[in-house]
């Protein structure tokens, strides 16, 4: 990497980076990508204007392919030099390693630091709880050359893995998690094990690149910086090192919309793919991204469905509070907000009424065999908003069982589905979302499984609602321990 310095553009800080992970005669320096990709977003952060074609875009005054200063190899040299003189001397136990590496990190840490969105790199002190995550990683990297340990990545939170056991390094929503290492949980915070192992160099390379932020604010994006990054995943994408990466899959599509205008939906469903064929569809936020392409591009119909099956996702965990609250917020404005405005838009029918109580059982599913509720009497209102724009008419074509019958129970009929999906994949990629029902039948079936559907199943198709009975059920509590027995039977998908 040294002789690509001085580096002067973005396509040299491309080259830099594929000329390191892709050498074959040396250690990859986890510690001076880092630096490098650290100063290049501060850089690529700083001083921009909006674009006189899209104000949500900002700019840089050169709006060439030149960084504004040129970094020289002796400015990455001196940040790593202070690196490893922070890093303790080895240790003979692999987990005591990990722990006094990441005590070394957070020493330096500055006051105040342990924001999701701050600095993100070493360069000023300052680490999101990803970046903290893998400065650690960088230094095991420095200390133990020919020791494997391996970055692991859930969708809102990273760790280390040594011998098959987590380790806990950084933070999250704020509460340090160090020293942490006991089973994985039924929240989705951990997916039940269904986790990215970042067990390649370019995984590890390309976690670091899927982390810069190019978002300065909710409205406003840095298109150099997201430009670069979308280059640089695109890379390790066409060499194949994303296949089992959904999430780096869904960033890039965003990037290539964001970057070059693109309209085409072929990522979107391929980071679907890899997370149901390589996660056991344990991972929401492909989905996820999948619905706000849609919802962006006004195919509303689309972008319900594709909710709908982040819900169904979601409602394989038991809900925390403390540990998920990245995904109630997502689904949270999706319920409140979206999902409405969605609505307004379409000309609704029976399959648009079934995907809506979908939506809603998933949440009550994963409100259940937990000890805090989920929907309170804001989700309630939504809920029932949205129930009111379909005449009644609609609602009663809609057939709703509330009880499992034919086929065994759920467990062995999901794993038929899945099946059946996964051996399609190869053939039509878009067959994972793509399966519309018939529009020629007169009515839409529906299979709910949370208990508070089931007693209200009734409710929902009736010609005139009943809002105080629906609302009541809702909010209630759920009979919370009493559906542990019944929720082993009715699993969403086979435990692998």
């Amino acid at each position: 990497m040294k002789h690509c310095f001085p580096i002067k553009t973005r396509p040299q800080v491309v080259q830099a980076v594929w000329s390191e992970v892709t050498t074959q005669d040396h250690v990859v320096d986890l510690t001076a990508l880092s630096v490098l990709l650290g100063l290049v977003q501060h850089q690529l952060t700083s001083g921009l204007h909006p674009s006189t074609e899209d104000p949500s875009l900002l700019v840089l005054d050169d709006q060439s392919d030149r960084l504004p200063q040129p970094i020289p190899w002796s400015r990455v040299q001196t940040e790593v030099s202070r690196f490893r003189a922070l890093l303790p001397s080895q240790s003979q136990d692999r987990k005591e390693a990990v722990s006094r590496m990441a005590d070394s990190v957070w020493a330096v840490l500055a006051p105040k630091s342990l924001e999701e969105k701050a600095g993100q790199f070493l360069s000023d002190n300052k680490l999101d709880s990803f970046g903290l995550t893998f400065a650690v990683l960088c230094g095991l990297r420095d200390v133990y050359p020919k020791t494997d340990f391996t970055l692991c990545l859930s969708e809102d939170h990273s760790w280390i893995s040594v011998d098959d056991s987590r380790v806990e390094v950084t933070f999250h929503a704020k509460t340090d998690k160090r020293g942490s290492c006991e089973p994985n949980p039924d929240n989705w915070l951990y997916l039940k094990g269904h986790v990215v192992h970042c067990n390649t160099v370019f995984m590890v390379v390309a976690a670091l690149v899927s982390s810069l932020n190019p978002s300065l604010t909710p409205n406003s994006d840095s298109l150099p910086l997201a430009d670069l990054q979308r280059q640089l995943l695109d890379l390790f994408y066409t060499n194949g090192h994303l296949n089992k990466y959904p999430m780096a899959i869904g960033n890039l599509a965003d990037l290539c919309e964001l970057t070059l205008n693109s309209t085409s939906s072929d990522l979107y469903y391929e980071a679907v793919s890899s997370a149901l064929v390589h996660y056991d569809d344990h991972h929401i936020y492909p989905y996820l991204y999948l619905a706000g392409f849609w919802f962006r591009q006004g195919n509303y119909r689309e972008a319900l469905f594709a909710w709908k099956q982040g819900s169904r996702v979601l409602s394989k965990y038991n809900y925390n509070p403390k540990e998920d609250e990245e995904a109630y917020k997502e689904f949270q404005e999706i319920a409140n907000d979206l999902i409405p405005y969605a609505l307004n838009h379409l000309t609704l029918d029976c399959f648009h009424y079934r995907d809506l109580i979908e939506f809603y059982d998933g949440l009550c599913s994963w409100e259940e065999a937990s000890r805090w509720p989920v929907l309170h009497v804001g989700w309630s209102k939504s809920f029932l908003s949205c129930l009111h724009k379909f005449p009644p008419g609609v609602r009663s074509a809609l057939r709703v069982q509330g009880e499992p019958s034919g086929g065994g129970t759920r467990r062995q009929r999901q794993e038929r589905e899945i099946q059946e999906i996964v051996s399609q994949c190869s053939l039509d990629p878009e067959f994972l979302l793509k399966q519309k029902s018939s529009e020629s039948r007169a009515e839409a079936e529906l299979q709910v499984w949370s208990q508070k559907m089931r007693e209200i199943k009734e409710l929902l198709v009736h010609p005139k609602l009943n809002s105080s009975a629906i609302q009541l059920q809702i909010t209630a509590q759920s009979s919370l321990f009493t559906m542990k027995e019944k929720r082993r039977d009715l699993e969403f998908w086979v435990k692998k």
